[in-house]
């Protein structure tokens, strides 16, 4: 079975967008994720800095995974 990265993912919730993209390393031809988060509201830009570590380069996100992020983040805020 191949394993096959969508060209973009984006997910809205409430004030929430994320956008996920790969990059395709030319050297060794495999393909990474890059994962970003915003909030419209606030203006705050979450990157892999500030995302699960299970959220790697070679993880898609799904809807569900990002809400998840979303309401932890609101609950420790």
């Amino acid at each position: 079975m191949t394993f096959c990265f969508p060209t973009t993912t984006r997910y809205e919730y409430g004030d929430w967008k994320y956008f996920g993209d790969y990059d395709e390393d030319p050297d060794d031809r495999t393909r990474k994720m890059w994962h970003e988060i915003t909030n419209s509201r606030t203006g705050k830009l979450y990157d892999y800095k500030d995302l699960p570590i299970e959220w790697g380069p070679y993880f898609i996100p799904t809807y569900n995974d990002f809400k998840k992020f979303v309401d932890e983040t609101l609950e420790k805020s």
